[in-house]
């Protein structure tokens, strides 16, 4: 059944949703992005205001601080998903392919092939 919370089978082609992120999705996005540094220019390809992110990073020293709270402020716009996260991830300022397949794997239960073998 394709229509579970959070399972999606996709092809990197696809922009498919699967459900909006919740509040108590923060500490599963922030662990998935935990190697990606760029917190801010994350929340720029997220959309998250320039104001909020300009107030998060006078706010807070650490940058995984500032990483949690832009996240935490991206979800709680209401139209957080993981697709979303992923195209970011992707976008050519960011360009961190890698990330975003490890989180379509682990998140979206993405099947990608690792020369030509599919991994489940």
């Amino acid at each position: 059944d394709l229509s579970s919370e959070h399972t999606c089978w996709i092809d990197s082609q696809t922009n498919c949703d699967c459900g909006i992120l919740e509040e108590s999705d923060t500490s599963d996005v922030l662990r998935a992005t935990a190697n990606e540094s760029r917190w801010f220019m994350l929340g720029v390809e997220l959309h998250v205001s320039h104001a909020t992110l300009e107030r998060i990073k006078l706010d807070y020293r650490q940058a995984q601080e500032c990483q949690y709270h832009m996240l935490h402020a991206w979800i709680s716009s209401g139209n957080a998903t993981w697709s979303k996260l992923i195209a970011a991830l992707r976008s050519p300022v960011l360009g961190n392919l890698q990330l975003a397949q490890e989180i379509e794997v682990k998140y979206m239960n993405v099947k990608t092939e690792v020369n030509n073998t599919p991994v489940m």
